[in-house]
């Protein structure tokens, strides 16, 4: 009797977008690099709290607009929020035509040590990073 073909169906690709607002309240997030190791580190998971506030000193994924993605980024970057813009932005965040004044937030990595800004109208959204997911907690896709 012949071989039955594989039935299976193909799994689906990653969407190349990622819009924050649909992410689950709390999320878990596989980390790909190693921008802030040793601490976290490539290939591991990152509880995320999209309604918690964010403070300075905390980890934190921002998404990028996909028109704003810098070259060599990913959409979603996990780092450190070193300076938060005023209370009054909320994201997404889009600038005013009229204004000269554009609100930024500093971030920061461990690996390298490195901080820059990051323009808050290139951003979609900022979520607090509650920290690894414990070893012993099954993931599963929903």
């Amino acid at each position: 009797m012949p071989a039955k073909p594989n039935t299976k169906p193909a799994p689906s690709p990653a969407p190349a977008f990622v819009d924050p607002a649909t992410t689950p309240d709390i999320y878990a997030l596989r980390v790909s690099g190693d921008c802030m190791a040793p601490a976290i580190r490539n290939g591991d998971h990152v509880l995320c709290d999209k309604c918690a506030p964010v403070e300075a000193g905390e980890l934190a994924v921002f998404y990028y607009r996909p028109d704003r993605i810098p070259e060599g980024e990913r959409q979603a970057n996990l780092k450190r929020i070193v300076l938060l813009p005023s209370p009054s932005i909320s994201f997404p965040y889009h600038n005013h035509p009229d204004s000269t004044v554009s609100p930024v937030m500093i971030v920061e990595s461990d690996n390298p040590q490195d901080r820059y800004a990051v323009d808050c109208d290139a951003l979609l959204g900022i979520h607090r990073c509650l920290g690894l997911v414990p070893a012993h907690v099954k993931l599963v896709a929903g």
